[in-house]
């Protein structure tokens, strides 16, 4: 069984994020695509995103992760 470390390094950086996001911040950085602005987005603010991206940052550590250990 091989080790994939550039997907083992993206999975665990999806679930570093969303930790670091959750916990920490208690938000989604979300970028002002016009201008070079953007701000921390908490569940308050923005409940259909904050629970969009815990599921894309969840779904993607998950098989990210389990792709570079060779189970998918």
């Amino acid at each position: 069984m091989a080790i994939e470390y550039e997907a083992l390094a993206a999975g665990l950086a999806c679930f570093a994020y969303l930790v670091f996001s959750v916990v920490v911040k208690g938000g989604f950085w979300r970028q002002n695509w016009t201008n070079k602005d953007g701000r921390w987005v908490s569940q308050a603010e923005g409940p259909v995103f904050y629970v969009l991206m815990v599921l894309l940052f969840g779904a993607l550590g998950v098989v990210l992760t389990l792709e570079g250990v060779g189970v998918l």
